[in-house]
């Protein structure tokens, strides 16, 4: 499904925080990206989505090379992203945040999805509502839908367990894995929160000084891996 090799990416002034990283997303699979602040998370989120422009390597979809395409022809591919700190529209409502999330993608009729609503109950119950007054957690779970809202093949998601609440956390986990199990669909989840990969993710990469030093690595049981929790993570 997802095939980046080789790939380098930073920002202007600040030089390389991804330097010849090489990664492989099977179909299917929820893999979780773990590692500590700065070591590179959240800019393989932005490039793999388009939103920051690779330098050298490739980035593979569905056996397409999507290197030089916008974000928004990589929305259109089928890659959804939940960004850290969610961004939702907090002056809109619930309902509007999910309809963009479906006129976002060219041929989707804007009627927001029966079963994403019982997926996520409380977003039916509070669709009126400002998305702005919802709770944290709330609002993460608005975020997943919205994404979710345009039927991506590939979910991206950057930190969603932050300020969460640990109940929360563990409610967005099963929710997470109960998509992929159902529906078929790519995860890859850039995170630090153990408990939202522990038992959930199907295997855990780990990226270290903008490259993945091990990947393929079972997410079920890493609370207890000592040796890789204070190598990456200094746990």
């Amino acid at each position: 499904m997802l095939e980046i090799r080789q790939l380098a990416a930073g920002y202007p002034g600040g030089g390389r925080v991804l330097d010849g990283l090489d990664l492989s997303v099977p179909e299917g699979a929820f893999v979780a990206v773990l590692g500590r602040n700065g070591m590179g998370k959240t800019t393989l989120m932005r490039a793999i989505c388009g939103l920051l422009r690779a330098s050298e390597g490739t980035i593979g979809l569905g056996g397409e090379d999507i290197t030089g395409l916008a974000s928004y022809a990589r929305a259109q591919r089928g890659i959804g992203y939940v960004p850290q700190g969610r961004e939702i529209f907090g002056d809109f409502t619930v309902a509007e945040n999910l309809t963009i999330g479906r006129i976002a993608k060219p041929g989707l009729s804007p009627a927001v999805p029966r079963h994403l609503l019982e997926l996520f109950p409380i977003l039916a119950e509070r669709s009126r509502q400002r998305a702005g007054s919802l709770s944290g957690g709330q609002q993460q779970q608005l975020a997943i839908a919205r994404a979710l809202a345009g039927e991506p093949r590939l979910l991206l998601l950057d930190e969603p367990a932050e300020g969460i609440q640990p109940s929360i956390v563990q409610e967005i986990a099963q929710k997470l894995r109960e998509i992929v199990d159902t529906t078929g669909l790519t995860v890859l989840m850039a995170e630090q929160n153990l408990a939202m990969v522990d038992g959930w993710a199907d295997s855990l990469a780990f990226v270290d000084h903008g490259a993945i030093a091990e990947s393929g690595v079972a997410a079920a049981g890493i609370r207890q891996d000592q040796s890789r929790l204070s190598k990456y993570l200094s746990i």
